[in-house]
């Protein structure tokens, strides 16, 4: 069998989490930007663990200490607030999963589906240096040939669909070492009249400002209960990062800092706080509250000090000197993200209670 869906929809993206629900939005006739998306989505987060015993998931576990600044499944708090449906579903069964996503296809469904993209695109610097393979990235499959083995795909930083070998994206869709993707897909069906655009981005912001701060995430063990999301992960991380030489081994602290790199390069800049400022900037087109455009300026050059931060961390990588963590010019830019997180926070928060008053 065989099928090709007509897909004109895709725009070059950001980020996993974010274009690929733009693009499966614009086919059902709804368009909008991908920061939009992200925003919509109360995309904006802080996450911060050590990968071990406090990721309550077993199969989710890693030898990294995680950084980054995006929920988990933006697409998902997305459709909740602009009232379309989605459909997530996940299965150890290769076979089935292979045959509800060809269904899919088969009735001009594109379907967003969880995979390794590390091979077919070699840009992890995690798998080059410790060769673990990571699930987690969203890549949507528009057609397949099974007599010519082969399947389609829509990737957010490629501009033309991709050609794969049908068994390889099968291969790919359940093979990662960290972040099992274990056969994910999901796909929408929209509504002809979205929410009130007005309406969806308070709801929005009024649910990311709550799991900013009060994270559902909570971690404890036998002497103490501690976050590792929001701004209470924020605090944690503050509390930790200049002291990660002396915490973390030499493997951990590289992968770590190979992976924020990494989070950093797929957010769009500035660990997704670039992407988060063009969203406020939209969000006053339609509000008109100058709050948010404040607390936009602050994210903005957030993701400049996130950056600033990660090419001094990278340094580390070249030459193994501990002692950039102990620098000035490194605690300053700790010490502004920590200062400017909060007072970003602090005015979605105030905008966010007045429209619960």
């Amino acid at each position: 069998m065989r099928h090709h869906i007509k897909f004109d929809s895709h725009r070059l993206g950001l980020n996993c989490g974010s274009a690929p629900i733009r693009d499966l939005l614009e086919f059902n006739g709804h368009r909008f930007t991908e920061p939009m998306c992200f925003g919509l989505g109360s995309g904006l987060n802080f996450v911060y663990h050590h990968g071990g015993t406090e990721v309550l998931d077993k199969q989710f576990r890693a030898p990294i200490t995680i950084i980054t600044g995006r929920t988990s499944a933006p697409y998902v708090e997305l459709c909740s607030v602009l009232g379309v449906k989605i459909t997530v579903k996940r299965t150890h069964d290769a076979e089935r999963a292979w045959e509800e996503v060809k269904h899919l296809v088969n009735q001009n469904i594109p379907v967003a589906c969880d995979i390794d993209v590390e091979m077919i695109q070699n840009n992890n610097p995690v798998t080059e240096r410790f060769g673990w393979h990571m699930g987690g990235h969203k890549t949507i499959m528009i057609g397949y040939d099974e007599q010519e083995n082969s399947a389609q795909l829509i990737e957010n930083m490629i501009k033309d669909p991709i050609t794969v070998p049908l068994d390889l994206f099968t291969t790919m869709r359940s093979s990662a070492d960290l972040y099992p993707s274990e056969n994910e897909w999901f796909y929408i069906d929209v509504p002809e009249k979205l929410q009130d655009l007005e309406i969806a981005l308070k709801m929005a912001i009024i649910k990311n400002v709550n799991a900013m701060k009060n994270p559902a995430f909570t971690v404890k063990d036998q002497n103490q209960q501690y976050h590792t999301t929001g701004i209470p992960g924020l605090e944690y991380w503050y509390s930790e990062i200049l002291e990660w030489p002396s915490i973390l081994d030499k493997d951990r602290l590289i992968a770590s800092i190979l992976t924020a790199f990494l989070q950093n390069n797929i957010s769009g800049g500035g660990m997704y706080r670039k992407m988060y400022a063009r969203f406020l900037r939209e969000a006053d087109d339609c509000l008109s509250i100058p709050a948010l455009v404040d607390a936009s300026n602050i994210y903005r050059n957030l993701s400049n000090d996130w950056e600033s931060l990660i090419k001094l961390m990278m340094v580390f990588i070249d030459d193994g000197d501990e002692s950039h963590f102990k620098d000035p010019a490194f605690e300053k830019v700790v010490n502004d993200i920590y200062t400017n997180e909060k007072r970003a926070f602090s005015i979605l928060d105030e905008v966010s209670s007045q429209w619960l008053r």
